[in-house]
């Protein structure tokens, strides 16, 4: 359904642009539009001269494809008027520092920009849809324009050292997969306005020092935050529901070095298989509005100042570190109080019981559940 969404949003984009062409009849040599080719091609040791012919004489309304491959001698290229497009690729050129579309709003399949040594900017101001966009082995480059986009089936960000800060305020859906992954001088995340995807990967940016998704209420698969290790905080506040049509998937939040704080107040369910969170650093723990999940596993070499299940209702099992008497106590006031009483369930911590709390373990013992407490 999300794939055909996507679809009916770029055709309904595209048939929108080219019903705002400039003219009246829309006839070839009157409103000033070439049919033009389907495909611009530039490479070899195309010059940017050579390349600024073949976009004013061969660029028109059949152009659907741009190829930017193997240049060695073209630095810069800008293709003004191209509103739409089913494919661009731009691939291991040598020279070629920057790229600006500064009408691109549409792109029906892929953007591809890789291996291109000396880029620095991508410039596509007002881009607004595309299906997949693939930036990645870019040694130097450091800014990359997608302010307006909106809607993408997937995005990858891969291995381009020098880009500092990824800029997305107004993404709203991913319907695949965002993927920022290996960036090892990216500072900063701008992903404000995000409601909806289905993966999340972001890992091994070591200079990324804040995750927020403030947005974000569906995510219908995996969720992966790994080697991150400047980033103290990470935040999905508004995030109702993990689920996918699959049991068969994992959220691990793991080897972020910094992470004190992880906040997931406002989810209610999981469905993945195991939520799995580790860090020798960790102090707070929101998970205030969970009620339904499997298994929960929260590891730490240090006491865990403040963990919030108050909300648990069904799951299977719940593995903590060591938190304080006063979480302890709280944790099983709340597991002796559900209704009807549970079973077959396995919890485990670490921590100094109180009287009350071991009263309450020997009930829970006693319906048929697993319970240790590791002092």
């Amino acid at each position: 359904m999300n794939n055909i969404f996507l679809k009916m949003f770029l055709i309904t984009l595209i048939i929108t642009v080219f019903s705002c062409s400039d003219g009246e009849d829309g006839i070839d040599g009157i409103d000033g539009l070439n049919a033009g080719l389907e495909f611009l091609v530039f490479a070899g040791d195309i010059t940017n001269e050579e390349a600024a012919k073949i976009v004013s004489e061969d660029f028109g309304k059949n152009t659907n494809t741009v190829l930017i491959i193997n240049t060695t001698n073209l630095t810069s290229l800008e293709i003004p008027n191209i509103t739409t497009l089913a494919r661009l690729e731009v691939i291991d050129n040598e020279k070629l520092q920057d790229l600006t579309m500064p009408k691109l709003e549409a792109v029906t399949g892929a953007i591809n920009i890789l291996s291109n040594n000396a880029l620095t900017a991508v410039d596509f101001e007002n881009l607004i849809g595309v299906r997949n966009i693939d930036v990645r082995g870019n040694e130097i480059l450091a800014s990359i324009n997608t302010n307006k986009l909106t809607r993408a089936e997937n995005l990858s960000f891969l291995k381009n050292p020098l880009l500092q800060s990824i800029e997305l305020p107004m993404l709203i859906t991913v319907i695949k997969e965002l993927d920022i992954e290996d960036q090892e001088n990216l500072s900063s995340l701008n992903i404000s306005s995000l409601e909806e995807i289905n993966q999340l990967s972001i890992s091994n940016n070591e200079n990324l020092q804040t995750i927020s998704f403030p947005e974000l209420t569906n995510l219908n698969g995996e969720l992966k935050i790994s080697g991150n290790n400047k980033v103290t905080s990470l935040s999905f506040p508004s995030l109702r529901s993990i689920r996918s049509e699959t049991e068969n998937f994992q959220i691990r939040i793991e080897n972020n070095e910094m992470i004190k704080t992880i906040d997931f107040s406002n989810l209610e369910m999981y469905n993945a298989n195991s939520f799995f969170i580790q860090s020798d650093v960790l102090e707070t723990v929101n998970f205030s509005n969970l009620t339904t999940f499997s298994d929960l596993q929260i590891r730490s070499s240090v006491v865990l100042n403040s963990i919030n299940l108050s909300s648990v209702q069904d799951f299977t099992s719940i593995q903590l570190p060591r938190i304080s008497t006063e979480d302890i106590d709280v944790l099983f006031r709340q597991l002796i109080n559900i209704t009807p009483a549970i079973t077959g369930k396995r919890i485990s911590l670490g921590g100094e019981a109180s009287v009350q709390a071991l009263t309450d373990v020997q009930t829970l013992i006693s319906n048929g559940n697993t319970v240790n407490i590791i002092n």
